[in-house]
């Protein structure tokens, strides 16, 4: 069972009234409320609020913080960050900074920033020694982690499909793969919205539907970049290729004593397309592992088709 650290925000003369409200729902044991009250001040980077909805955090298990705290305590982290970016003498922010990273409060666990923030107390606890070849004013640099990821992908157009990507700190990067799984081949084209085929050694007349008699072949394959707005929250834009193809079952027939010869799939032109896509998502990461995405795609600069996604970070 972890131990909580003891940490006091002191010089940091009244309190706020939302910090007294919150003070009695947590001596209460009123969790829900605590939280409530020291989310009004991390909107305002209070690091009184901060320190005391950590504490909250520490009092619920695992599962419910996941559910809970994902955005919050995303806040919280980036107020710390903030405030070193300022001052990073303050060691009251360090020491919380160090048990976010240890126990992955806001972020992932991360040992190697825990390393280096508690290089950093100590080397303010005895200015004397020098730990590591970095100016005193300078905040140590984060290390670059890339989350990776693998998802179902899906719009109306192309069903079935497949994301995967990595994010970083604050960009990451995605490949996209859709499909509705027809791949059927053809061997004429036509422009005519008639569903007859008259030249070559064709002559044909088209199949109804109910016979199968159409398919369409979709495919949608598109990449680009992530950008990070929030810990919990991607926007992606990324770029590729379209293509619809509309094709037709014929039954052909010979020129001379119109019989029966056989069959064939032919391209309808005016219902088929190829040219650029363009996507613009939204994705939402729940809890560490689990992220869903909403958007949509724009194809052959002309259709308009809503994305949707779900998948795992790992």
């Amino acid at each position: 069972m972890l131990v909580f650290f003891a940490l006091t925000v002191a010089a940091q003369g009244p309190k706020a009234d939302y910090n007294i409200k919150g003070d009695e729902a947590f001596k209460n044991l009123d969790y829900d409320a605590a939280k409530s009250w020291y989310d009004t001040g991390i909107l305002k980077c209070d690091l009184y609020s901060v320190s005391q909805m950590t504490k909250v955090w520490f009092a619920f298990d695992e599962t419910t913080r996941n559910i809970l705290f994902s955005n919050i305590m995303g806040r919280c982290k980036n107020c710390l960050e903030s405030q070193l970016r300022n001052d990073n003498k303050d060691t009251v922010s360090i020491n919380l900074i160090i048990n976010y990273y240890k126990h992955g409060i806001g972020t992932a666990v991360d040992n190697g920033m825990v390393i280096i923030w508690q290089q950093r107390l100590e080397e303010l606890r005895n200015p004397n020694r020098v730990l590591y070849g970095q100016n005193e004013n300078r905040l140590p640099r984060e290390k670059a982690r890339m989350s990776f990821f693998v998802g179902y992908s899906a719009n109306l157009l192309a069903p079935v499909g497949l994301t995967v990507g990595g994010v970083g700190q604050s960009v990451g990067w995605y490949l996209r793969f859709r499909t509705n799984l027809s791949f059927n081949d053809y061997t004429e084209e036509y422009d005519s919205d008639t569903q007859t085929i008259i030249g070559g050694l064709n002559n044909g007349m088209s199949l109804p539907e109910s016979m199968g008699g159409k398919k369409v072949n979709s495919l949608i394959a598109t990449g680009g970049i992530m950008i990070k707005l929030d810990p919990a929250v991607y926007l992606s834009v990324g770029v590729g290729y379209c293509s619809r193809e509309e094709l037709y079952r014929f039954q052909s027939y010979g020129v001379v004593d119109s019989n029966l010869e056989g069959e064939f799939w032919a391209k309808k032109n005016a219902s088929s397309f190829s040219g650029v896509a363009f996507d613009l998502d939204g994705t939402f990461r729940m809890g560490k592992s689990f992220y869903g995405s909403i958007g949509a795609s724009v194809l052959n600069l002309k259709y308009v088709y809503p994305n949707v996604g779900i998948g795992l970070f790992f």
